[in-house]
Order: structure tokens, then C-alpha cells, then sequence
């Protein structure tokens, strides 16, 4: 289904369960050859009626959606041991009239008294109610109810309301089995209730004290609130019962917090919201104490990955603090709250402020630092380091480090998550092996449970090691981090599109283009529909993706990506940026690529112009930019031209980075092409004679750009006059290349090479 693939003959003899309880579906045949626009009666014969969906029987076009309602029917037939519609002895054109006008049978009606059509007899009934371990009325009540909602959701006659996908329904199946509310019921606060109640019933008289508790406790700090007369041993008692009552919804609100309670969140997020709408309702007379709430309960929703929710409870305790209890360590708080979720939007320069204001508040009103002070200079110091200012970001983390050192020890989360900072800021100031170092420590940290600092640390570190082209090295940690990362938090959640991301990255660097496509397009899903357009997250997703469209040859999807990103990010830097010069060059590059050499030419100069602008004339970004220049000119016959912009892009890159460095076996090849179309294919292969032992090195597997190199160098033996290493080259440029479209720009230089001897 993720690739469009609809089985279109799904039914029990397709399916096969193992000895060890794995289903397998088999018979993809009519998935891969049936077309229904133009298929015969007989065509549509080939598919079993009893399982087809009523498009399927119209001959209607079909969707995943054909699917899921072939799995509603073997649902109901697993559950009943028949089926919604009998499709014996009637000729197909009556029983697709069935399909398309009856209501399908419920499962618990199945279960009582079979089809109108089919009565069930009792003996039948009594026996297919031992087969599932169940009397036949306790079998007809455990039907009624969701089993019987969610069959009829998946067999809906019209495909837009069933159930969007097979995981969907799976999904709902697995929450009636955890006693869980189900998506195809309206919500009702009395239905999860019971559900709540139905799973936790040793917890029940727990919770109803609970409850009362609160509600006593509200009620008596609310009734306090009101004497504006009252003595100080009452305003004294009034301030002890708000304690009490933010200790109980403290304690209420961090049930769901998937860094406390990994697993099952959803029916704890419909306690929060509830929680909300009773603090909102009942603590307005105590703002202070529905502030600190507010606040508390933002948290909570932050680390569940409800961004919006987060947002909105922090800016009410801003507002709420701000107007009864301005510079105080709770205002303090509230600031910094609200400036991490500007960040976490993707507006976190405008937090930078905010967050001053609130160090600033803390160190002032504080004779001595506590946690919360440490906890803010972090914040702030990654903030000033995505502005830029590796110094102050440095200076602030070691900072916190020495207050989380005194005050929590250092085998505390937070004081992890601050030296992880400190590594990047070692990593911004170019001290790769000092950063390295930390992250090895953080990542070596015994773990009884999954912890956000580990797996960040991993995902960090092996974003290093890919970066310096460590790639088996930083397979296994960015592997490990990002199974971490979506063991502590829910697939939409921020930390996990980072962790996907980073690993479609690692991918793709690997060469394994197709898996990183797959991992990046369903990230980048998830990113727009959690973060928005807008958010820096989703343009790095996306421009990922781009580059592995591009690495699959995929270039007019790819060049259309790059240019959405290119001006996404001049949109949010408002103008120059050095990320806006990355992007611009990727985009003329793939229209080099694809002969669209006007849209080349117009990208290239736009990033060479703004790359002057921002003084970076000797930079890696101009040498990109005179590589990617170098191919456009080849690309238009200007072979001097070209020659002369890939000796200068190569000169600067070997400046600058080592000599096995990505960039400049790029820039190799490129100059290696120009020397080809020159005539100089002695040139050309002294430019590529370090590669081959450099690129096994750092790809000790097949590779694409390891098959471009052979095939550079199979060309410049031939032209030189020195065809016996040819064979051999193309065999090694066949196998690196196979994992590529046949279409791909590399392959069809290939084979015209070979028509060409």
C-alpha cells in the first residue's frame, strides 16, 4: 500500500499463518496484471466476488481502500465464521446488487442468527462459540458494541469513510484488545470512561479518591481565595491546600509523559485535556495556582508531541504571571517555557529575548543557582548557538554544566543533555575529536530504560561520523538512536522526524537511495502535518529527499523540490544565507543534469551573486557553486570554460578539506569529465587515480559514485589507447550501479558507451 499496490484478491486461501503464528500474504497476480477500466466479465471473474468491495464489482477504479474492505470481510468471517453477504448460487450481477444496496450483517447479528438469507442453525451456533472458547451469549456480547463498529467501518460501501489504511484498522483492532476507546466511535467522555475504568478496575477506588481529593481541594482553595479578609493562618492554609492541589494534578499530568510511562499514552491525553478544562473552570480565582498548573500541564503535552496544546497553556501562564506576579521565578519560568516552544515552531531567534529576560529574572531574584537556572542557560544556549554565536553558546553550557554538577550530579539527565550541547558547540568551533568524545561518554551511559539524552547523544555522534565519512561507524548509532528516539515518543513528534531524517541521511549516504527515499518521504509527511510548512525541520526533510531524488535520477521531481526549500529558507532568513547558496547550487546542478540550462544558469548565478554578498568568495559554497558551474558549461558546449570552473573549484575544496573528502572526489570526477571532452584522457585519469582507493575505503560496499568512477576511467583507457583494464571497469561499473533505475542518467551513459565500442 505505502506504493500504491492494491492486492485486489485478498481472502483466507491468500493468506498463509506459519507454524509460529506470522501471517504471509501471497498471490500478488492480480495486483500486478488485472486492469478493471478495460477488463472483461471474464477478467472480473479472476477475483473471488465474496471478498470484492462494491467498486471492485462495478468495475469501478480502485484504491488501498479495495483492501481494507476485503480485510473487513475476513474480519467478520475470523470473528462469526461467515460472512457479511452470502455469495452462494446467485448469479454475480444479483449479488453485486446485494453489495451495493444491503446493509452488511453485523458480526454480533452473524453470531445470534446467521444472514436473512441464511439462518444460523443451533447446533452450528453452539459449536462455532466452542471453537473461541466462549458460551454463545457471552460470544454475541463481546461482538456487540466496537468489533461490531469497526466491521462495519471497514466494510462502508463508499471507500472515503472506511478506514484509511490497513494499519488503521489494525490499529483499532489493537485498542479494543487493550480495552482502549476505538477511532470508529464518536467520542463521548461516559464511553472512555468506561474504558479507562474497564482497563485499570484495581485502580478504580484509587482514582475515585483522587478525584475527591481534588475536587475538596479545589473547592477550599478557591472558597480561601475569595476572603480578602482572612487572617494570615488562613492565607497561610489557603497557600498549603494550593501545594496539595498542584501536587495531585502534578502527579495526574505526568501519567502522560512518554519520558515517564513509555507505551500507551491515549486514553491519559483525554485525563489532560479533562484536567484542562477543570483547572480553566474551577481555579479561576487562584490565576497564580492555574498558572503554575498551565504550566506544568504544557510540559507534559510538549514531550506527547502536541505542540499546539503546549503552546497555548505556556502563553496562559505567561499572560496570567505577567499580570499578577511580573519578575517573579514563576514568571521566570513561564518565559522560558514559551521561548522553547517558539523554538520548537521554528521561530527560535525570536525566544532569544524572552529567554535573556527570564536568566535574567533567575539570577537576580536567586542568591544561589538551582536547576531550573541551568535548565534556562541551556535553553538559551542552544538558541544563541542556531543564531550563530558558538562562544556565548559554549560559555553558557559549561555554565550550566557547573551548576548541574553542584546541585544534581552528573549522572542526572539534565546535566546529559547539557554536556550533549557542549559537544556541539565543540563541533561548531571545529574541535571534532573533543566532541566526539562527549558523545562517546553520553552514548556509553548505562540505561534501565530509554532516555532522551542516550539516543540524542546517539544520533548525534553518528551524524558526526557520517559527516566525516565514518559510514559504518555511524550506521549502528544513528540505527540505535532513532529506535530509541521512537520508543520514547509518538511517530509525530519532533525528535522523531529529526531521528528519521537523520537516518534517511545515513542512508543515502550509504547508497541505499531507494530505503532513504521511502524513510524521507513518510518523515517529511509527518513533519508538515506536526510542524508546518514553515518549520525548519520540514525544509531539511524535504531538501533530503530532493537529493535522493536526484541520486535516483529522478531530476525534474528533485530540481521542483529544491527549488520550493531554496525559497522556504530565504522566506525565513529574510534574504542572503549561506543555506539558501547550498540549495540554489543543488537546484542549478540537477537542471544542469536534466539539459534545463537556462533555469541552471539562472540558479548558479543567483547563489554566486548572494554568496559575494555574504563575503564567501573563497568558500566551500563558492567551490560548489564553480563545480556545479563547470557542468553547465559542459552541458552547453563551453568545454575551456568548463575546464577553467573545475580546476578553480578543485583547487579551493583541496584547500580547504582533506584530500578524501566527498566534496573533492566530486570535484575530481567533474574535472576528470571536462579533461575527456578536451581530449586529454591522460589528465583525466592522473584526476582520478586517487579515487578508486579512497572511495573503497569510505564505501567498502557497491556504491553509485563508486560505478561513476570506474566508468570515467574505462573512458580515458579507451581514448588513451589502453582498452585491456576496460572490461574489467565496466563489470565494476555494472555492479555498482545496478542498484539504479535503468533510466538513470549513469546507466544510459553506460550503455552508450558500450554501443559506442
Amino acid at each position: 500500500h505505502m506504493r500504491l499496490i492494491v492486492h485486489r484478491d485478498l481472502k483466507p486461501s491468500n493468506i498463509l499463518v506459519t507454524p509460529e503464528g506470522d501471517p504471509k500474504l501471497l498471490d500478488f497476480g492480480v495486483a500486478k496484471s488485472l486492469d478493471w477500466a478495460e477488463g472483461s466479465a471474464t477478467t472480473r471473474l479472476w477475483v473471488t466476488p465474496a471478498y470484492a468491495s462494491p467498486e471492485q464489482l462495478e468495475g469501478r477504479p480502485l484504491t488501498v481502500a479495495s483492501d481494507v474492505y476485503a480485510l473487513g470481510v475476513i474480519l467478520t468471517e475470523l470473528l462469526t465464521g461467515s460472512r457479511p453477504y452470502s455469495a452462494e448460487g446467485i448469479p454475480l450481477s444479483e449479488f453485486s446488487r446485494v453489495v451495493r444496496e444491503r446493509r452488511p450483517t453485523r458480526p454480533s447479528e452473524l453470531a445470534e442468527k446467521g444472514t436473512p438469507t441464511e439462518p444460523t442453525d443451533p447446533d452450528e451456533r453452539q459449536r462455532a462459540a466452542r471453537l473461541r472458547n466462549v458460551g454463545p451469549a457471552q460470544w454475541v456480547r463481546t461482538l456487540k458494541g466496537d468489533l461490531d463498529l469497526i466491521v462495519l467501518t471497514a466494510l462502508e460501501k463508499d471507500p472515503e469513510r472506511r478506514y484509511g489504511s490497513a494499519r488503521r484498522l489494525g490499529d483499532d483492532l489493537r485498542r479494543f484488545l487493550d480495552g482502549r476507546p476505538i477511532e470508529a466511535r464518536p467520542p463521548s467522555v461516559s464511553y472512555r470512561a468506561r474504558k479507562f475504568l474497564g482497563r485499570n478496575r484495581a485502580a478504580s477506588t484509587a482514582v475515585a479518591l483522587l478525584v475527591v481529593a481534588l475536587t475538596a481541594g479545589v473547592a477550599a482553595t478557591v472558597w480561601q481565595a475569595r476572603r480578602a479578609d482572612a487572617a494570615r493562618l488562613e492565607a497561610e492554609a489557603q497557600a498549603s491546600r494550593a501545594g496539595q492541589v498542584m501536587a495531585l494534578m502534578t502527579d495526574l499530568f505526568r501519567l502522560g509523559d512518554p519520558t515517564r510511562n513509555v507505551g500507551d499514552t491515549i486514553g491519559v491525553r483525554q485525563v489532560l485535556a479533562e484536567g484542562r478544562t477543570k483547572v480553566e473552570r474551577d481555579l479561576a480565582g487562584s490565576p497564580l495556582v492555574q498558572a503554575e498548573l498551565f504550566l506544568e500541564l504544557g510540559r507534559v503535552y510538549r514531550n506527547l508531541g502536541l505542540m499546539e496544546e503546549a503552546t497555548e497553556l505556556g502563553q496562559e501562564a505567561v499572560d496570567l504571571l505577567a499580570l499578577h506576579r511580573p519578575g517573579s521565578l514563576a514568571h521566570a519560568d513561564a518565559l522560558a517555557f514559551r521561548a522553547m516552544m517558539a523554538r520548537e515552531a521554528g521561530e527560535g531567534a525570536a525566544g532569544i529575548p524572552v529567554l535573556n529576560e527570564a536568566l535574567e529574572t533567575r539570577e537576580r531574584v536567586l542568591a544561589v543557582p538551582d536547576s531550573t537556572m541551568a535548565e534556562v542557560m541551556v535553553a538559551l544556549a542552544w538558541e544563541v548557538r542556531s543564531d550563530g554565536d558558538y562562544d556565548r553558546a559554549a560559555d553558557l553550557f559549561r555554565r550550566a554544566a557547573e551548576i548541574e554538577t553542584a546541585v544534581l550530579g552528573t549522572d542526572h539527565p539534565l546535566y546529559a543533555n547539557t554536556m550533549l550541547g557542549l559537544a556541539a558547540a565543540f563541533h561548531d568551533q571545529g574541535s571534532f575529536d573533543e566532541a566526539e568524545a562527549l558523545f562517546g561518554q553520553l552514548a556509553d551511559r548505562p540505561l534501565d530504560r530509554p532516555d532522551p539524552a542516550a539516543a540524542s547523544a546517539l544520533v548525534n555522534l553518528g551524524m558526526i561520523r557520517r559527516l566525516r565519512q565514518e559510514y559504518a561507524d555511524a550506521e549502528p548509532l544513528l540505527r540505535s538512536g532513532r529506535a530509541m528516539v521512537h520508543r520514547l515518543f509518538p511517530p509525530e513528534h519532533p525528535e522523531v522526524v529529526a531521528a528519521d531524517e537523520d537516518w534517511g541521511q545515513m542512508l543515502m549516504a550509504m547508497g541505499r537511495y531507494e530505503e532513504a527515499r521511502e524513510v524521507l518521504d513518510d518523515a517529511l509527511v509527518r513533519s508538515i502535518a506536526a510542524l508546518g510548512e514553515g518549520h525548519e525541520q520540514t525544509r531539511t526533510t524535504r531538501e533530503a529527499l530532493a537529493t535522493v531524488e536526484w541520486g535516483l535520477g529522478d531530476l525534474e521531481g528533485a530540481a521542483a523540490r529544491l527549488d520550493t526549500v531554496a525559497e522556504a529558507k530565504w522566506r525565513a532568513h529574510e534574504g542572503d544565507h549561506p543555506g539558501v547558496v547550498y540549495t540554489l547550487v543543488a537546484a542549478g546542478s540537477v537542471y544542469a543534469e536534466e539539459g534545463r540550462l537556462s533555469l541552471a544558469r539562472s540558479r548558479l548565478d543567483r547563489a554566486l551573486a548572494m554568496n559575494e554578498r555574504l563575503g564567501g568568495t573563497d568558500g566551500i559554497y563558492h567551490a560548489r557553486a564553480r563545480e556545479a558551474v563547470a557542468r553547465l558549461r559542459l552541458a552547453e558546449g563551453d568545454v575551456p570554460g568548463a575546464e577553467e570552473a573545475a580546476r578553480e573549484a578543485l583547487g579551493q575544496l583541496e584547500a580547504s578539506l582533506r584530500p578524501d573528502h566527498r566534496y573533492v572526489l566530486d570535484a575530481r570526477r567533474t574535472l576528470a569529465r571536462t579533461l575527456l571532452e578536451s581530449g586529454d584522457p591522460r589528465g583525466a585519469l592522473e584526476v582520478l587515480e586517487p579515487l578508486p582507493e579512497a572511495e573503497a575505503r569510505i564505501w567498502p560496499w557497491d556504491h553509485p559514485l563508486r560505478g561513476e568512477t570506474a566508468l570515467l576511467r574505462a573512458r580515458a583507457l579507451r581514448a588513451a589507447g589502453s582498452p585491456q583494464d576496460v572490461p574489467a571497469l565496466l563489470r565494476q561499473a555494472d555492479r555498482h550501479l545496478a542498484g539504479l533505475p535503468a533510466a538513470h542518467p549513469l546507466r544510459r551513459e553506460l550503455r552508450a558507451f558500450r554501443a559506442g565500442a
